[in-house]
């Protein structure tokens, strides 16, 4: 690594304090890939893209642990506006945490399931669990100070409301998440 250099984290985890602790926090920033991408690895070494680029969505976050926006957050993620759109963001934590929300929300429960998007979000008894893992999510990355955004397209405050049983935003969450509008991109610009 130059001595200018740094080092990325691309994960849908929160890897920056790994990084740091081999390279440095100066050194270290963070990629959140949110909706508007997604790559599925075929084979060791072989990547390919699941979607086109969409101009409505921002598909690269690119942010500093301290939460500032630097000259080098901007060229990287300037880089990375190659790739898709992307933005640096003053925000890392929150961005990294809302990801995993839904992250947290959805993958393990189709991969325990086998089902899909659509089948998942349309079963009672699975999208209840979707909207309990998801409200958790929101509370324990809140209690941590984290500035969260939507969690895919469902308001964060309205899915914990909803995981702690209050009616009115189940039902919003349930309608979002049943209609597919829960499965838009985590962002739009």
């Amino acid at each position: 690594l130059s001595p200018a250099g740094c080092v990325v984290s691309m994960q849908n985890c929160i890897n920056e304090e790994r990084v740091a602790s081999v390279v440095g926090w100066g050194r270290t920033l963070g990629c959140i890939v949110t909706g508007g991408v997604g790559v599925d690895l075929y084979e060791p070494g072989h990547i390919r893209r699941g979607y086109a680029k969409r101009a409505d969505i921002t598909s690269f976050y690119i942010g500093e642990p301290t939460g500032r926006i630097t000259k080098r957050s901007e060229e990287i993620a300037d880089i990375m506006s190659c790739v898709d759109a992307s933005k640096a963001t003053d925000n890392l934590w929150g961005e990294r945490w809302t990801k995993l929300c839904v992250n947290g929300m959805r993958n393990g429960v189709s991969a325990a399931t086998g089902m899909g998007g659509n089948a998942r979000d349309g079963h009672d008894a699975v999208r209840r669990i979707c909207i309990q893992l998801g409200g958790e999510s929101v509370r324990v990355g809140q209690a941590l100070g984290y500035k969260l955004g939507k969690v895919g397209a469902l308001p964060p405050e309205t899915l914990a409301k909803a995981m702690e049983g209050d009616r009115a935003s189940y039902a919003e969450i349930e309608k979002l998440l049943v209609s597919g509008g829960a499965g838009q991109a985590e962002r739009s610009d």
